[in-house]
């Protein structure tokens, strides 16, 4: 979940809160070079019937999703969620663990804090889930600071497919939207959140403090935690603020560390029109970043830029994290390549472009429109596809999730559609749509409906080389976690 009130990103700096500077070469604004549908034969996806995660909680709406698989063994998946959004920040997080490649789903764990937002999951090798999430016990948040100063990471552990789970462990604070990665190699977890640096005074003004693009690591399956290798953004002024986004963290099969995030310039608080539909401030400008660390997390290089992007953070239909990565490990000829996919609006409606980087992210390719409706223009704007999620599987074949509107020319639902690459996104075979019924303002019967499904979808590739999506839908009435599989032929 993105915060309302934060701030701008830019050269970076803070390694055990040593500030540097640097200078970022930025590309332009990308309108995405259309993609070609001829070449090799692209897969052909076969999609399974849909599946009810959050079945057993059916009047709960639920947001934001993301899913993981186990490394080795394809059965295995882990799925979370947030619930029940209400006033002042209250709302949980869920998890629930598939043993039967998400056919069925145990009952969720539901957390018991005060409340606990941005979920994120993942398995390690010897089958331990994961299940982290941002934490916040409820305490006044005292003046001249604010209440994410006092979040803090939540690590739940399940060792037996979700029948038991382990006390959660406290962590360290972080202030927003942690993702988690863990290196099969040694078990090692990394945590990426944007974190706050403040100076001496307790104040929370743009001259006193800055964002940071942070990670942490733990050797002790999530019991302790190193100090935060970070990066601060240095470029806030007085009347535009700095952000960072967090998107993503992927570790490479060279077993370096790659950090996705979005650095957000945005709006003075009192110029016309700084305040949008969603509540939040207005962003100006958004260019992805990626941050990589090689000597296993103890610091963070100065950041590469990856795209300059016109993003949907403005619309409350399109709003979200801005892209997602993955990461090539299979044995095949794009191993250690990096994936980057995001939607964007400088045409005036919302492509789900895509670039990859051969070099680790020091350069990359020219942006890619994935949808295979690219064409289409609407006379009033639209459609706006959103929600972009990327994921490799072990042929290395590529798969692209987004939330579709094409069907919604007014924006008012989405389709979830997946669309694959087996010649590392140079071409793109016809998109599918994966879930069965839509997220759409018309269905809805309980609660605030969320046009955008919350801040992330999910989908992952299993260790058979299917792939999995999550996605918001409330073809129940209420805005419920759904599942399904992807095959290729």
């Amino acid at each position: 979940m993105i915060p309302a009130s934060k701030v701008l990103l830019t050269p970076l700096a803070v390694v055990a809160l040593v500030v540097q500077l640097g200078d970022v070469a930025v590309p332009p604004s990308p309108r995405g070079h259309l993609t070609s549908r001829t070449g090799p034969q692209p897969p052909r996806p076969t999609v399974s019937p849909n599946i009810h995660v959050s079945a057993a909680r059916p009047s709960s709406p639920f947001n934001e999703v993301v899913i993981a698989a186990h490394p080795t063994d394809p059965r295995r998946l882990l799925a979370c969620a947030m619930l029940e959004p209400g006033p002042n920040r209250s709302v949980k997080s869920a998890g629930w663990i598939s043993a039967d490649g998400g056919r069925t789903w145990s009952a969720p764990l539901v957390t018991t804090a005060h409340w606990a937002n941005d979920p994120t999951c993942a398995w390690d090798a010897q089958g331990t889930a994961y299940f982290l999430h941002k934490v916040n016990d409820g305490r006044p948040t005292p003046t001249g600071t604010v209440n994410s100063d006092f979040d803090y990471l939540g690590i739940e552990r399940s060792a037996d497919d979700g029948r038991t789970w382990r006390p959660m462990v406290r962590g360290p604070q972080v202030n927003d939207r942690p993702f988690v990665a863990i290196d099969a190699a040694d078990g090692t977890l990394y945590v990426a959140y944007n974190g706050h640096l403040h100076g001496e005074q307790q104040q929370h003004d743009n001259a006193s403090f800055r964002n940071t693009v942070a990670l942490l690591r733990s050797h002790d399956g999530g019991h302790t935690f190193d100090p935060p290798a970070q990066r601060a953004l240095m470029d806030q002024t007085p009347t535009a603020g700095s952000n960072a986004g967090m998107d993503a963290v992927v570790v490479v099969p060279d077993r370096s560390v790659a950090v996705l995030y979005t650095h957000m310039t945005l709006a003075a608080p009192t110029a016309a029109g700084a305040a949008t539909p969603t509540g939040k401030p207005t962003v100006v400008r958004s260019t992805l970043m990626l941050a990589r660390s090689t000597d296993g997390g103890r610091t963070l290089e100065p950041a590469t830029a990856v795209a300059e992007v016109s993003s949907g953070y403005n619309l409350p239909h399109a709003r979200g994290i801005t892209g997602t990565m993955a990461v090539d490990a299979s044995t095949g000829p794009f191993r250690g390549r990096l994936y980057v996919t995001w939607a964007d609006f400088a045409t005036g409606r919302g492509h789900i472009l895509f670039t990859h980087s051969d070099d680790a992210g020091q350069t990359w390719s020219d942006p890619r429109i994935v949808n295979d409706d690219a064409t289409t223009r609407l006379p009033t704007g639209g459609p706006d596809h959103s929600m972009a999620t990327v994921a490799v599987n072990r042929e290395g074949v590529v798969g692209v999730l987004w939330y579709d509107r094409r069907d919604f020319p007014a924006g008012d639902g989405y389709l979830t559609r997946f669309a694959a690459s087996a010649d590392g996104g140079h071409t793109w075979g016809a998109s599918v749509a994966v879930s069965s019924a839509p997220n759409s303002q018309a269905g809805h019967r309980s609660g605030d409906y969320l046009a955008n499904g919350g801040d992330t979808a999910g989908l992952t590739a299993a260790a058979d080389g299917r792939f999995h999506a999550l996605w918001i839908d409330n073809r129940t009435g209420v805005q419920q976690v759904w599942t399904a599989a992807i095959s290729l032929r």
